[in-house]
């Protein structure tokens, strides 16, 4: 990624995923590289939005399931961050297309995933349950 920010700026990803890294299917076609019927034509969809030096985050040891205020930025460094500043617009201003203002978007408040399908236990869910899927 790194070679097409330099390029491009700070461009939204987009990438169908196949059926065995994320397994579920959309309601309508996103992938129009299958024949008509199968499965892989409503395969799920990766979205990214790259924000400040996006090749740096939380080391997974460090991520808490539970909590709920992870501060990404918090290994980035100010250097990293000044040389590559993502491609969120400045607040109050529309997507132009230069390298740092890709996207826009206002903050509209926030919803757990378990207020949507009743995740009781995060950890149990973050850690454990890929494996009971997978069996």
């Amino acid at each position: 990624c790194k070679d097409i920010y330099h390029q491009y700026g700070f461009i939204v990803g987009c990438q169908v995923q196949p059926l065995s890294v994320a397994a579920y299917l959309g309601r309508h076609q996103t992938n129009w590289q299958c024949e008509k019927g199968q499965d892989e034509c409503r395969a799920p969809i990766w979205y990214a939005l790259p924000g400040p030096c996006p090749a740096k985050g939380i080391p997974n040891g460090k991520i808490d399931p539970d909590s709920v205020d992870l501060d990404v930025d918090k290994y980035k460094s100010k250097e990293c961050i000044s040389r590559m500043p993502g491609g969120h617009c400045k607040k109050g201003k529309n997507a132009t297309g230069e390298p740092d203002c890709t996207y826009a978007y206002e903050e509209a408040g926030e919803i757990f995933l378990n207020d949507l399908v009743g995740i009781e236990d995060y950890n149990e869910f973050w850690n454990a349950s890929y494996t009971k899927c997978a069996r």
